[in-house]
């Protein structure tokens, strides 16, 4: 096998790949370095492949950052990018360690693309790059929005994604991408926490028989809507918190002016506080509560703090589901039967 035959079939397999691709392509990748020099595109791709089997065993996005991290030094210390290139960076983009890096190379690399624009992959290659984009926006809202400009990073967020959003949306009108367009749609209801979106997308997803890829966005969708619940994000609880207290406030028949002469507060620093735009201390909170008379439980009415213990015990069923699916029939039966006796166990000890 030559290394163009080897890396197309690698990159092909990209989001659609199924655990036993993933290992097979492992296998033949270790045994084309065993023959051949190391070449640093075929090690990116065993690294992609790598975080493909982390992907399906553990969910570790910690883990696929480690490994895709030489693939942005080596990519950002080389003068140019040819195609095979791009397609790598294409499919790890959302694993750089910041959004702001992760739209830089995007632009670089969209710009650089379109040389290409004659071969056969270029289109789908230019979606993967806007898709991925979109995901690593995602994880940038949930897990690092935060400080005193929230509401600004939020909206600046909001405008690239709008931007990758209408670009896939864009090529998907003139060409047949249909998966790439509910992907994308998916990943909208998600950013901004759209039930009716994620809801249609997925069960539009379903109908085009791509099980590999419903299955991937079926677990982004647990994900961030289990994080929402655990720990919602800095953006949204400054704004339920601040709504909050204007509410008290007015409802106790206090301007912002008197408040501001009743906690040593600013009427600045209130009005920035009520419109979710300045980061709220214990202390300030403390001091409100005071002056309105109110338990401090009274400002985050309306946060969701816990998963329930349903969301939880479907949370760990639907893991072992997914568990259950990659073993043989033997080991299934030997898994049915250490149930069965742990049923046994704690219902005797429930007599």
């Amino acid at each position: 096998m030559t290394k163009k035959q080897l890396l197309d079939e690698v990159l092909a397999i990209g989001g659609n790949h199924k655990l036993s691709e993933c290992e097979e392509a492992e296998a033949k990748i270790l045994d084309y370095l065993k023959k051949n020099e190391d070449d640093p595109q075929v090690k990116d791709v065993l690294s992609i492949i790598r975080m493909g089997i982390i992907e399906h065993e553990y969910s570790d996005f910690e883990s696929c950052s480690k490994l895709s991290a030489p693939i942005f030094e080596r990519l950002l210390n080389k003068e140019s990018w040819d195609f095979y290139d791009i397609r790598i960076l294409a499919i790890v983009i959302d694993y750089a360690e910041t959004y702001e890096r992760s739209c830089v190379l995007t632009d670089i690399a969209l710009a650089s693309l379109e040389k290409y624009s004659h071969e056969k992959k270029y289109l789908h290659v230019k979606l993967i790059f806007h898709s991925n984009t979109m995901l690593r926006l995602i994880r940038a809202l949930y897990f690092e929005t935060d400080g005193l400009n929230a509401r600004k990073t939020y909206t600046k967020l909001r405008d690239i994604f709008y931007t990758h959003y209408n670009a896939i949306k864009d090529i998907c009108g003139k060409g047949n991408f249909p998966v790439f367009y509910e992907v994308a749609s998916i990943r909208k209801g998600i950013f901004y926490r759209s039930d009716a979106l994620i809801s249609k997308g997925l069960e539009t997803l379903k109908e085009l028989e791509k099980p590999e890829i419903y299955r991937m966005l079926e677990n982004e969708v647990a994900q961030y809507k289990s994080y929402s619940k655990l720990n919602i994000n800095k953006v949204q609880f400054d704004a339920t918190v601040g709504e909050n207290i204007r509410k008290i406030r007015v409802t106790r028949g206090m301007s912002q002016l008197k408040t501001s002469n009743a906690t040593g507060l600013t009427a600045s620093d209130i009005s920035a506080m009520e419109a979710g735009k300045r980061a709220i201390t214990s202390f300030n909170l403390f001091k409100l509560a005071h002056v309105f008379d109110v338990p401090t439980d009274e400002f985050f009415i309306g946060i969701e703090i816990l998963l329930s213990p349903s969301d939880l015990k479907e949370e760990q069923i639907q893991k072992i589901v997914d568990m259950a699916e990659r073993f043989t029939e033997e080991e299934m039966a030997s898994v049915i039967d250490i149930m069965k006796t742990m049923q046994k166990e704690g219902q005797s000890k429930h007599k």
